[in-house]
């Protein structure tokens, strides 16, 4: 199923660009993903097999119309129609994913035992950026458990400079000795 909602997130990503109107669409779809989020009644009405395509399209109206634009209203109209609400946070992740590499742009993770001063992190994220080569789009989580240092994680990769890492090795080091 993860398929379709890269061709339906892939098909409205093009429009938006065709458009130029690339943030104004990833805006409402971080509306409608704080939505899902937010909302048990939203994400029961995604979910719900029993309302037919006119309830479907009312409550949709009701809900963003004036809120997204045009063109995503009629997206997510459509994807009422076809009846694959169901996926459309996976549609948001996937234009997302899209709207990243589009601007050359890669999430990452920063954790520490303790705030990173503003010229710590702006290391640290200038080190990151030059490794994967582009720009990292940083959330920041306070984690006590790692003692000290920090845990960057970019993608698939992990980069474990914290204590409680240095700890575990030296641990191991001296259990095979």
């Amino acid at each position: 199923m993860s398929r379709v909602a890269k061709r339906y997130a892939k098909a409205i990503f093009q429009l938006a660009v065709e458009q130029k109107q690339l943030p104004a669409y990833k805006e409402d779809f971080e509306r409608i993903k704080n939505l899902i989020h937010e909302s048990g009644d939203f994400r029961s009405f995604l979910l719900n097999p029993l309302l037919n395509d006119h309830q479907r399209a009312d409550i949709i109206k009701k809900i963003f119309e004036g809120k997204v634009s045009e063109s995503v209203l009629n997206f997510l109209l459509l994807t009422a129609e076809k009846r694959r609400l169901s996926l459309i946070e996976t549609m948001v992740d996937y234009f997302n994913k899209m709207y990243l590499d589009y601007n050359n742009q890669i999430e990452g993770e920063l954790i520490s035992a303790v705030e990173i001063l503003p010229k710590q992190f702006d290391k640290i994220k200038a080190s990151v950026e030059s490794a994967v080569g582009k720009q990292v789009i940083f959330t920041k989580r306070l984690e006590p458990a790692i003692i000290g240092g920090f845990v960057v994680k970019v993608g698939d990769s992990v980069i474990d400079n914290s204590i409680r890492y240095q700890l575990n090795k030296l641990r191991e080091k001296l259990k095979t000795q």
